[in-house]
């Protein structure tokens, strides 16, 4: 062993360059290596980050593949309700078309019944004939009562029923048959209640010179006894003259047929409470009656018109006002 360390040490020439070369490659594998793991370990962010964003983007492309999806929905929708509104709309003009050959059919048929009423009219004595105008402070205020006491002429022809025409002949009119009057109604008065009255059938008959016809039916028919009996609306807007231009004429046409008597004509003109000294008399053509003034149940002053055997004379009257006090309305 002291023989070999003195070897060594005797021969240090022959020891060293292994010794080096073996230093050099350890440090030379370190190098490698730390390079290999800084490289390695830059690679794993990169792999991280890419796939990371990968990942967002598979996201990304998930959402826009719903919101495609979605969008192609919406189109189909967009598309099935262009097809139904076209559907629609060849509907409603079918529907439209329907409804005026239903108006067309109406009204044909309504004229057809006022010349059927007409021509086959028999003999009717109205013992009193009452027309009341309600005159409102506004359109909708504008009321009718025309009210009856009615019977036969002769007793072997008893009135089934009896056609009359309503409203006014001096202003154009939105109204074309008595259906489109508001708060119709048409009914007898009783005359041993209850019930105080009773309703009456009835059909319209369209319109003739601004005038709508009804054709009222009595159950039973009535004979040589008076029975009583009424119609009342409301024709929005029959004032509208009066109201806009303090002055309007009334029209009463008892010409249009023959056959209709009446012992005694009475009109009634009921102003608004706001009415500024109303005043009404009958046209130049008309008989001297004066009126008879008084105020209704509710206060407002009527102005009332009587007329014996007014025969088959069309009556014409003349309003005015002097304007309408805010103080009068109610």
């Amino acid at each position: 062993m002291a023989a070999s360390v003195l070897t060594l040490a005797a021969a240090p020439d022959r020891v060293g360059p292994p010794i080096v070369a073996l230093g050099g490659l350890v440090v030379l594998l370190a190098l490698v290596s730390w390079f290999y793991w800084a490289a390695t370990r830059s690679s794993r962010r990169d792999a991280a980050a890419r796939s990371a964003r990968l990942a967002a983007l598979l996201s990304e492309n998930r959402d826009l593949a719903q919101q495609a999806a979605e969008a192609q929905r919406a189109t189909d929708q967009l598309v099935d309700l262009r097809t139904a509104n076209r559907l629609l709309t060849d509907e409603l003009d079918k529907a439209r078309a329907d409804v005026t050959e239903t108006h067309d059919d109406r009204d044909r048929y309504e004229a057809a019944l006022r010349t059927m009423a007409q021509r086959s009219r028999r003999p009717v004595r109205h013992e009193l004939q009452h027309i009341i105008y309600m005159i409102g402070e506004t359109a909708s205020g504008d009321f009718v009562t025309e009210w009856y006491r009615t019977m036969a002429v002769h007793e072997a022809e008893p009135l089934l029923w009896h056609h009359v025409d309503v409203g006014l002949t001096n202003q154009a009119s939105t109204i074309e048959s008595f259906r489109d009057l508001e708060h119709t109604s048409v009914f007898e008065v009783v005359p041993n209640p209850p019930p105080p009255v009773h309703d009456l059938d009835y059909l319209s008959t369209g319109r003739r010179d601004n005038r709508v016809g009804v054709l009222v039916f009595f159950e039973p028919e009535i004979g040589m006894i008076p029975r009583e009996w009424r119609l009342t609306y409301c024709w929005p807007g029959m004032w509208d003259p009066l109201r806009n231009r303090l002055r309007d004429t009334s029209f009463v046409r008892l010409g249009e047929s023959r056959k209709v008597h009446r012992d005694v004509l009475v009109v009634s003109f009921v102003f608004p409470f706001a009415a500024v000294n109303p005043r009404v008399r009958l046209g130049p053509s008309g008989p001297n009656v004066r009126p008879g003034w008084k105020a209704d149940l509710s206060g407002r002053r009527t102005a009332t018109f009587e007329i014996r055997d007014p025969g088959h004379e069309d009556y014409d009257w003349i309003l005015e006002i002097e304007g309408f006090s805010p103080r009068g309305r109610r």
